[in-house]
């Protein structure tokens, strides 16, 4: 009887989760068809299509052609969205499924609704990086907060792909916890084809596994790049020039967000200057941080790895306000470590944070659309969170690396110490 109900319950929740799929992926199509123009998805979406269909390569000319076409019905002018292919040419094997169908709205709506799976995982794999039980209702809200957050929104609509790739990057770090590091290299490679968020925490991935000597996640890593493309070169041999120009292009022609442009935009006579003292501050302090984590076990890695991750908009490498979606795993070990260090406190501090990066958040970027400034300029949303994220995590440093300071703290509450 028992086994039976069981299997009752259990197709009862594949057929409310398939359900609940077709009623969210129908809600994204019905978004897709008022929302017009360029957008992140397009270039990937026509570029794989045009490969699989027509064997163009997705960097050229005529593809790029037949892209503006779609967003603008003419081709891009001066100052729009030119809609190039930036991804390294393997991405094609994550956008393949969805360049399979020929109508654009489907596809969009379809990964769409991968990408608000991708947000839920990630606060998942997040919570369980943490090794610590949190309650449903905290599980809920984290989730609630990754679904309606103005950065995952933003990313969201766009269809931008750094959501996908910080749902590897934090499957990833789930894999090198479990010492499956030849599946931690995979997940590291497919998340790099969003390359603004992935350089300096790659090369901090690499500098922490030769210090552990832990060569299989270093092996892992590059057998699964020369692998990926050695295999794509078989379709397009010299993609990676092809690759290089397109982003050159790109560098070339669009406006390139940092702390410096941001900066100077505000305050052209000291800005620049200004910019440039903030590089060389994060700088160092990355350098300290990683030298302090060098030979550190995997705690110490993972909270060091989420600080990077905060400070690579910082240091001066081009961003996007999209890219901060990349440390939604981060925000979740400052806000469950508040948790369970001080308990009611902790969930005080948690409750007015969540509001304010949400609400917050939300009302500056209304504020930013108000006015005459760009949004992508907008000091309140460049800054303000992550600094607040900078601070959540200096704050739970001591916790967050040696969890048995937690454990002795608690202990000592308990017993009135």
């Amino acid at each position: 009887m028992n086994n039976r109900r069981a299997t009752i319950f259990f197709i009862l929740g594949i057929l409310l989760t398939a359900a609940a799929l077709v009623g969210i992926t129908r809600a994204n199509y019905q978004y897709v068809l008022t929302d017009t123009g360029m957008n992140a998805f397009l270039p990937a979406w026509n570029g794989t299509r045009e490969l699989l269909m027509k064997g163009w390569s997705p960097y050229s000319d005529a593809t790029l052609q037949e892209t503006q076409k779609l967003a603008y019905g003419r081709p891009a002018s001066q100052g729009e969205e030119q809609g190039l292919f930036l991804y390294p040419f393997y991405a094609t094997l994550i956008f393949a499924p969805f360049g399979l169908f020929a109508d654009f709205a489907v596809a969009r709506a379809l990964w769409m609704t991968i990408l608000e799976l991708a947000l839920a995982g990630t606060v998942g794999m997040g919570i369980n990086l943490l090794g610590w039980r949190l309650s449903r209702w905290l599980q809920m809200i984290l989730l609630v907060l990754a679904l309606v957050w103005y950065f995952s929104i933003r990313a969201l609509l766009d269809g931008d792909a750094v959501i996908l790739s910080t749902f590897f990057i934090t499957a990833a770090f789930l894999a090198i916890r479990t010492d499956h590091d030849a599946l931690a290299g995979f997940l590291w490679v497919l998340a790099s084809t969003q390359g603004g968020v992935m350089p300096l925490v790659t090369l901090f991935l690499i500098v922490w596994a030769v210090s552990n000597q832990r060569w299989s996640l270093v092996m892992g890593l590059l057998l699964n790049a020369v692998f990926l493309v050695a295999v794509t070169s078989l379709l397009l041999p010299d993609w990676a020039m092809q690759w290089v120009r397109q982003v050159v292009a790109y560098t070339k022609s669009a406006f390139l967000l940092t702390p410096g442009s941001l900066l100077f935009y505000w305050l052209p006579g000291v800005g620049r200057q200004l910019g440039q003292g903030l590089m060389a501050v994060m700088a160092g302090l990355l350098v300290w941080e990683w030298r302090d984590a060098w030979g550190k076990d995997f705690r110490w890695f993972l909270w060091t790895a989420y600080l990077t991750l905060t400070v690579t908009g910082l240091i001066g490498m081009p961003t996007s306000l999209k890219n901060y979606v990349v440390m939604l795993p981060a925000l979740i070990l400052v806000l469950a470590t508040w948790y369970a260090r001080w308990g009611r406190l902790g969930t005080f501090l948690m409750i007015i944070s969540l509001m304010v990066l949400s609400f917050g958040i939300w009302a500056i970027s209304i504020g930013a659309v108000r006015s005459d400034a760009p949004l992508e300029l907008n000091p309140g949303l460049f800054f303000f969170f992550p600094i607040f994220l900078l601070v959540g995590l200096y704050w739970v440093r001591r916790w967050a690396i040696r969890p048995q300071h937690l454990f002795m703290d608690n202990l000592n509450r308990r017993l009135g110490g």
